[in-house]
């Protein structure tokens, strides 16, 4: 049975912090040996990402030189987070099955490289004014020119997305804060940043969450609406039964999936404008956050499921229930200091903390990265949607922490956008 494969398996999980907790929390529940590292990357660390992570049943903090002596233990290593090819593809130089997009990262980090993919494959990429070409402005100069010379437009970055990463500029007069800011934040870099633009096209934005392995996409994925740092409703669906529009994209980014060597779930966003057209907007290569969350518990026998991808199988992935929501759940005191946070056990499981540990006394903390107030995300399943829905919101309205705040209408929102959805036929 798949079970008993499971409690036999050593995971090993690198993250800096985001993603890895929550999802070593999830795989201890079955695995034998768990084991999270959170680069510190420094020569001057903090307490912070030592201490991420720590304290949660089952899972084993490690540092990265005991990361890297134990490669040999591992059934598998997961990379939930993208700018780690070198390390991955080292992995399985020697040997070992990894969970990660490899140098599948670069469409991701490289928005230039991306676009032009999707002209070379046929597709279509997001126009602006009104012609679909890649439109850049390099350095400060260039893109305060084209600044005051346009309006209401989208301005995405390519690999600095700590400095910045999607921007709608609407009026130069309204855009000059944080074209400053982020000239300054650039630094000597100012001049030579790529700015890569495009219309702000109407419609309505869907995505699926798809598994890829050994060349293809796995028979079964998620499909879904996301409400922007909001919240996700999705439904488990066959791949051939995914919207022709969407069908047609992953036609063309099967061969390029397959030769950077993807193993890993991922996630994509498209905007559709009408009826038949369908902008591929964001490759997520890595555990985007939604879906991470719900793909902890949606999968039945994760851990075996993600071994199976690791190694190239053609599983068929089976889910719990048909339906899930996820609510993002934040906190104002998280921007500056580590906030304590308080799960009644019944929902403890259905709550996907970022950036915590578990101290001595059983308190569940998150820390503070990047200057950030996410605390996380509460998920729900069902039978329906609204059933998954009202279980993830009953989860999030359970969580207790200062200065918590979540939109506790998102779902009524959520379904507005699954209306028009329907309405142009992607739903």
């Amino acid at each position: 049975m798949n079970i008993l494969k499971s409690k036999n398996m050593t995971v090993a999980i690198w993250d800096f912090g985001t993603f890895g907790p929550y999802l070593a929390e999830r795989l201890a529940r079955d695995c034998k040996k768990v084991y999270l590292c959170c680069p510190r990357s420094t020569g001057f660390p903090m307490a912070d990402r030592d201490l991420i992570g720590t304290g949660i049943p089952g899972v084993t903090k490690i540092l990265e030189t005991e990361f890297f002596e134990r490669v040999p233990e591992y059934t598998y290593t997961i990379f939930p987070f993208i700018g780690h090819a070198g390390i991955q593809l080292d992995i399985v130089r020697q040997g070992g099955l990894v969970l990660g997009t490899r140098k599948g990262d670069e469409i991701e980090k490289d928005r230039k490289l991306f676009k032009q993919i999707l002209l070379n494959q046929g597709l279509h990429i997001v126009p602006f004014n009104g012609e679909e070409k890649i439109m850049e402005t390099i350095g400060f100069d260039a893109t305060r020119s084209l600044m005051q010379g346009t309006k209401n437009k989208w301005i995405k970055f390519s690999e600095y997305r700590g400095v910045a990463e999607t921007y709608q500029h609407l009026t130069y007069e309204e855009s000059e804060d944080f074209l400053f800011e982020m000239a300054h934040n650039f630094g000597s870099h100012r001049h030579n940043f790529s700015a890569l633009w495009e219309d702000h096209v109407k419609g309505v934005e869907v995505g699926d969450d798809s598994l890829f392995s050994n060349g293809k996409y796995l028979s079964k994925c998620l499909w879904g609406i996301e409400k922007k740092d909001e919240s996700y409703s999705c439904r488990v669906i066959s791949h051939d039964k995914l919207p022709y529009v969407i069908k047609q994209i992953h036609d063309g980014m099967t061969p390029i999936m397959a030769g950077y060597g993807v193993h890993s779930p991922i996630s994509a966003e498209y905007r559709v404008a009408k009826r038949g057209l369908a902008y591929f907007i964001d490759p997520t290569q890595r555990f985007g956050s939604p879906p991470g969350e719900i793909i902890c518990e949606i999968w039945d026998d994760l851990p075996e499921l993600f071994r199976a991808i690791s190694a190239g199988e053609d599983i068929v992935p089976k889910e719990v229930k048909k339906y899930g929501a996820s609510v993002f759940l934040y906190s104002g005191r998280l921007i500056k200091e580590v906030t304590p946070v308080t799960i009644p056990e019944k929902f403890q499981q259905w709550v996907k903390l970022q950036n915590f540990c578990i101290d001595k006394d059983g308190t569940r903390k998150c820390w503070t990265q990047d200057a950030g107030d996410v605390l996380g995300s509460a998920v729900g399943l069902g039978d329906s949607l609204a059933e998954a829905q009202c279980n993830a919101m009953e989860a999030a309205e359970s969580v207790k922490a200062e200065g918590i705040y979540f939109n506790s209408n998102t779902f009524d929102e959520a379904d507005e956008s699954i209306a028009e959805a329907k309405r142009l036929g992607v739903w």
